[in-house]
């Protein structure tokens, strides 16, 4: 059996969750995430913080941020230090779908100083990110391995996929092509947009919620045309 899932989950909650102590509360704010999935689309975010690549010597350069939608593909039974991490609410797709509209697994590099990859992006190929069109988008598909450095590879173990809002070119000189009818754009945000029949799996944080996202009238009019595979993520070691 593969380690990798064919579906890649978004996972999310943490944050919105963070602080409520009633459940009722707790089930809304999960309940309200799936109708925003809906109906606005996936938020691309910019990270929190700046990553940095360590070159030999003095050599270093921050990884360009851009907003970005992050997935996993561990598999479901491997997921429980995961949603600890970003939260228990996830929305999945097919990976061949999302690879169709952009989704790339992350270039993970070492969290330390020296070596021949991180010299040469910190020295040579990230500065010119500025000048050169499309490279800021492809250099943010890097990851560091861990928090800190030389640490215990915490974010390699996150088989993590990302999105990034669309951006092509074609030709010489290069020229931009339009955006996809997928991507939304609200002032200087992207959304990515999908249809109910596109969502292969949604993992409630437990039964309750899972009822809730169930009954809620507004998701019942987008599970009319398509009901996606509903899990608990109290059961995902399960599967």
């Amino acid at each position: 059996m593969s380690t990798r899932s064919e579906l890649l989950v978004h996972w999310t909650g943490k944050k919105q969750v963070f602080g409520l102590t009633d459940e009722s509360r707790i089930t809304d704010a999960y309940v309200d995430l799936i109708r925003r999935f809906y109906t606005d689309g996936l938020r691309f975010s910019l990270p929190h913080k700046d990553e940095i690549v360590h070159g030999a010597g003095t050599g270093s350069a921050p990884i360009p941020r851009t907003g970005m939608i992050c997935f996993t593909e561990l598999r479901l039974s491997d997921v429980e230090k995961h949603t600890d991490q970003y939260g228990r609410l996830g929305i999945g797709f097919r990976r061949n779908w999302l690879m169709d509209h952009g989704a790339n697994p992350v270039f993970y590099i070492r969290n330390a100083a020296g070596g021949v990859v991180n010299t040469n992006l910190a020295n040579q190929i990230i500065p010119q990110a500025g000048r050169i069109e499309g490279l800021g988008i492809v250099l943010s598909f890097l990851k560091l391995m861990s928090e800190i450095p030389d640490g215990n590879l915490t974010y390699y173990d996150e088989m993590e996929w990302r999105m990034v809002p669309w951006k092509l070119f074609s030709g010489n000189p290069p020229r931009e092509v339009p955006s996809p009818d997928w991507l939304r754009w609200d002032g200087d945000t992207a959304y990515f947009m999908f249809s109910p029949g596109d969502v292969a799996i949604i993992i409630a944080p437990d039964e309750k919620t899972r009822k809730a996202i169930l009954g809620d009238s507004q998701i019942k009019r987008h599970f009319a045309s398509h009901l996606p595979m509903m899990v608990d993520a109290d059961n995902c070691d399960q599967f």
